[in-house]
């Protein structure tokens, strides 16, 4: 062996070593890109399902909704109807004391003409 290595020889392993780290870099990055990307795809997947889990939820309720609404409604035109038919009703009844009024004021009508008549209102 000729001991000119032997003088380079501690110049060369540290570069030998070097481009052992850069190679092992390499290779280990490629595999963490796949890694990477298998975690991307995974969350895209996962983030897919919660958004039609998220949807379904909201069609749910959305429908939920609508029946509520609609059963409010009905309550609703129910307790207008019985509102009508009490205002209806308070509407006869006062055409009723109206008429009976109007008996009574013209029956005081009649009187106080008659006492007016007799000269014993003036």
């Amino acid at each position: 062996m000729n001991p000119r290595i032997l003088e380079y020889l501690p110049l060369v392993s540290p570069i030998a070593t070097l481009v052992v780290v850069m190679f092992g870099l390499l290779v280990n990055n490629r595999h963490v890109d796949v890694r990477i990307n298998d975690v991307m795809k995974m969350i895209q997947v996962e983030g897919a399902r919660l958004e039609q889990m998220i949807r379904a939820e909201i069609a749910t309720l959305r429908a939920e909704l609508r029946t509520e609404i609609s059963a409010v409604r009905a309550e609703l035109r129910t307790e207008i109807a019985g509102v009508r038919g009490e205002m209806a009703g308070l509407r006869a009844e006062f055409k009723t004391d109206l008429a009976a009024l109007r008996v009574d004021v013209g029956k005081l009508d009649q009187r106080m003409e008659r006492l007016e008549g007799q000269r014993l209102v003036r």
